[in-house]
């Protein structure tokens, strides 16, 4: 056997008729090939895991209805303040935290992933505490070898601040807009209210 090979050796004794051992017969498999797609496969596996347990964003496997939960990283706590054992546990947990403003919307896009294979959607959620956050999730399809949905795969992102950065943004610059209409209209104003002061002015002089 060349060296480095893995070998599965399996024995069995060979009896006479008295049951006696007078024999054996050893097979040896070269194995060598299915060990190396294990360890491959273990450390995809590993580096999969690595990254999913290291991102910012929720990362989730589910079956397309949404009714099996295959995996989701711990990042769901800190975004959904619920444990991952929950989810696991109940995986319409994700549909159950959605703001009640978003829910049916949400649900309907759900729904219409089973055949477009695509979900991208942004929605609150309610947090145990009554926190309500904002995430965009999207998502894609793993598809059988009939083309039927089977899986989605998916990473749902907390925007909250972002979108209040971007509020924030907006209101400051709604107010210079509106400094700069009120600055126009005080000097439009101001401009025929000079020409009436004038002409009280003459009148006074008069009388």
């Amino acid at each position: 056997v060349p060296y480095g090979h893995w070998l599965s050796i399996n024995g069995s004794p060979i009896l006479d008729k008295k049951s006696r051992a007078n024999g054996g017969i050893i097979v040896f498999r070269d194995i060598t090939m299915r060990r190396q797609a294990e360890r491959a496969l273990r450390e995809s596996e590993e580096r999969f895991r690595d990254l999913a347990e290291n991102i910012r964003e929720v990362l989730y496997i589910q079956d397309a209805r949404g009714e099996k939960l295959h995996y989701v990283n711990p990042q769901y706590e800190k975004v959904r303040g619920r444990s991952c054992e929950s989810f696991y546990d109940n995986p319409k947990q994700w549909v159950d935290t959605i703001h009640h403003l978003d829910k049916a919307r949400i649900v309907k896009a759900m729904e219409s992933r089973i055949e477009t294979g695509i979900f991208n959607e942004e929605y609150r959620v309610q947090r145990p505490d009554d926190e309500i956050r904002w995430v965009w999730d999207r998502s894609i399809a793993v598809r059988d070898t009939e083309g039927h949905v089977v899986r989605m795969v998916g990473i749902a992102e907390d925007v909250t601040d972002r979108k209040a950065m971007i509020q924030e943004l907006a209101d400051k610059e709604a107010l210079a807009r509106l400094g700069e209409l009120g600055a126009v209209v005080a000097h439009e104003v101001k401009n025929p209210l000079a020409g009436i002061a004038g002409a009280l002015n003459v009148i006074r002089a008069r009388m």
